[in-house]
């Protein structure tokens, strides 16, 4: 990247299948996009490729890559049984995340992971999950919102850091952190 050339960063998309009388839909918070400009990048979203093509095509356009946050992976896929709390995402997302991570850590582009995001990361590099922090973790800070069926909390972000300002949310949290420390 040259000097004079703002960064572009990826960020992928959530999916939502067709149903009876809905369309599909790409669905991004706004958010994301307008942190990555209040950081002086550009931000370029991604969907779910299903292609290896199409992906290699796409992040040879990106300097980096933010994986956002959204409802959770299948965790039988994690060699981890299901449990009723577990809301997964669509399978075409789910593996077009999982092979973007992959492809991400080996070229070693910067990548920042939210919620999901970062559960992925985890994953793909040998963690695991609670996947019900209210049965696993009884003590742990509550993880639900009256105003959001997700069942998530607030996290501060430390003053003076990119992300300084910004809230998230997860339901969810990585269990047993990655051998690489990822």
């Amino acid at each position: 990247m040259s000097q004079s050339k703002r960064p572009i960063v990826g960020i992928n998309m959530d999916l939502h299948y067709p149903q009876k009388n809905k369309q599909g839909q790409l669905r991004l918070a706004s958010g994301y996009c307008d942190r990555i400009l209040e950081a002086g990048a550009l931000p370029i979203v991604m969907p779910a490729f299903t292609k290896d093509a199409d992906l290699d095509a796409f992040l040879s356009m990106v300097d980096g890559m933010v994986m956002t946050g959204g409802a959770d992976m299948d965790p039988r896929r994690n060699n981890q049984p299901m449990h009723p709390s577990v809301r997964m995402i669509p399978e075409r997302r789910e593996d077009s995340d999982r092979l973007l991570v992959r492809k991400l850590i080996e070229m070693k582009k910067p990548l920042l992971g939210i919620g999901l995001g970062m559960q992925q990361i985890n994953v793909a590099l040998g963690g695991n999950l609670f996947l019900h922090l209210p049965e696993e973790l009884p003590k742990a800070l509550p993880h639900f919102d009256t105003t959001d069926d997700f069942h998530r909390h607030l996290a501060l972000i430390k003053a003076d850091t990119y992300l300084n300002g910004n809230l998230w949310w997860c339901r969810n949290a990585s269990k047993q952190q990655s051998p690489s420390g990822g």
